[in-house]
């Protein structure tokens, strides 16, 4: 043992060593204190008062007061009663900053030069957190909602959400710690898992509402989250809305290729929203429609109907042109081929339709392997296949044959797909809130497993946000991941 520290009066519950490993900060109930730890023995810890430091706005430390005390070779010592215990303390990496976060998520950063305070975050009126996490720089900081809820980041600065991490749902958040750069978190609980969380993925909750769907421009410039009757048109840097678009009883929507316009179907037909003037026209006015796609030249418009239609139309005249009524119940399902040669279509009861885009004719009905609903539809890019998902399964199909290569394993029922552009990865999105990548392969593989994320509640929709962003639809909110990192 080189050195005993003894100058608190309650049980210590958070420490860091300084990157130089010169100096010790140490916490507890009573106070925050920095010890030098040169020499190596008790004798150098003898300490100075030399100063008193204000936390301002918050309660957390009765009348505000922390003190900076000295000892040989090191720059003070931080003391000061909190209502709560002290959940993390951390330097820099440069030992310009020290931050102190306690277990009611209330932090305080200071600069250790002038021991100014840097930037304050008061949660004085909240409950006690189980769990706590700040990174070095204090500029983010992370804590357990609830007992049993989901882990919140938020900026320091300014108390806003950053992310929303529901992966350990159902269970106690026991402990957690930022990466030395805050580009990722660790989280444990007690089901005994570990988990890596991107803290870049940005969670946006539009009004409070269930997010229904999600679509993302093509040129990842802006995401859209429909629920209820408004469509929440989203920067996908931030997670910040910038427009809202109301449509009564919102069922479906369809970017367009150039990202210029937006359809959705919903009470009244489909309107056409212009993304530049933030104006809508309306076509197909007569229609009742469930489900709805643009080309990929954004010269047609496809709309599937209540009554088993599909309905095939001018996307610029807004000319009714090919219909399609060989669906029992209602059409649930569209997707174009990346030609825009080709319409899938699927229906209420399971039932598959391929149809010619230009004339509107059946070209195709695959076998009826469905137990119901066919939720969602895709072509893959680079390859005759098509993906289906209904509430048993996931399959891929080869159109060449009109027969199914392969089914996606089984863990959860599954009600969303999203294919990335360059036709390699499959994301599906279960009612377990477990959003699931795969890779697609032609050989014996044919799907792998790669990586899991979880968001909060059933998984309602995916789209690709680019060339590697995944734009995920929850029960609260929209959850846009980057992955292009590790993590």
């Amino acid at each position: 043992m080189l050195a005993t520290v003894d100058g608190h009066e309650y049980p210590v519950t958070a420490l860091a060593f300084s990157p130089d490993g010169r100096r010790l900060v140490t916490g507890s109930d009573s106070q925050t204190c920095l010890w030098s730890l040169v020499g190596g023995d008790e004798s150098s810890l003898a300490v100075q008062i030399i100063r008193t430091l204000i936390m301002p706005g918050t309660t957390r430390i009765p009348g505000g007061e922390a003190r900076v005390i000295e000892g040989p070779g090191t720059r003070g010592m931080l003391t000061g009663r909190v209502r709560f215990g002290i959940g993390e303390l951390t330097f820099a990496d440069d030992g310009g900053v020290v931050t102190m976060i306690d277990d009611g998520g209330s932090a305080c950063t200071w600069d250790t030069g002038t021991w100014a305070v840097k930037r304050v975050t008061d949660r004085s009126g909240g409950s006690r957190r189980r769990a706590t996490a700040v990174t070095p720089d204090g500029e983010k900081a992370a804590f357990a909602e609830s007992t049993r809820g989901p882990v919140v980041v938020e900026d320091t600065a300014t108390g806003r959400t950053l992310a929303r991490l529901p992966g350990h749902s159902g269970r106690l958040v026991a402990a957690m710690v930022f990466a030395r750069d805050g580009s990722w978190l660790a989280t444990g609980a007690d089901d005994g898992k570990v988990r890596l969380w991107d803290t870049s993925a940005a969670h946006n909750t539009p009004a409070g509402r269930q997010v229904a769907m999600v679509a993302a421009a093509p040129d990842g410039s802006w995401v859209a989250a429909g629920g209820d009757h408004e469509v929440h048109i989203l920067d996908p840097g931030t997670g910040e809305p910038r427009e809202v678009f109301r449509h009564c009883s919102l069922r479906a929507m369809s970017i367009t290729p150039d990202a210029s316009r937006l359809a959705t179907a919903g009470a009244g037909g489909v309107k056409d929203w212009n993304m530049t003037a933030g104006e809508a026209s309306e076509v197909a006015c007569q229609l009742w429609v469930s489900s709805l796609e643009v080309s990929p030249d954004g010269a047609r418009f496809a709309a599937g109907g209540g009554d088993g239609t599909t309905w095939i139309w001018d996307a610029v005249t807004g000319q009714l042109g090919r219909c399609d009524d060989s669906h029992e119940g209602s059409v649930t399902a569209l997707a174009f081929s990346a030609d825009g040669r080709r319409i899938a279509t699927g229906g209420e009861f399971g039932s598959i339709r391929i149809l010619d885009a230009g004339t509107g004719r059946l070209t195709r009905v695959l076998p009826n392997y469905a137990r119901g609903e066919v939720s969602q539809l895709a072509f893959i890019p680079g390859r005759d296949w098509l993906a289906t998902c209904a509430v048993d399964a996931v399959r891929i199909w080869d159109l060449t044959t009109g027969r199914p290569l392969f089914a996606v394993p089984r863990m959860c029922s599954v009600r969303a797909i999203g294919i990335s552009r360059d036709g390699t990865l499959l994301a599906t999105g279960g009612t377990d809130g477990t959003v699931r990548l795969w890779t697609l392969s032609a050989g014996d593989a044919g799907i792998e497993l790669v990586t899991m994320m979880r968001v909060e509640g059933p998984v309602a929709s995916c789209a690709w946000l680019g060339a590697r962003g995944l734009a995920v639809a929850g029960m609260h909110g929209v959850y846009l991941f980057d992955l292009t990192t590790d993590h």
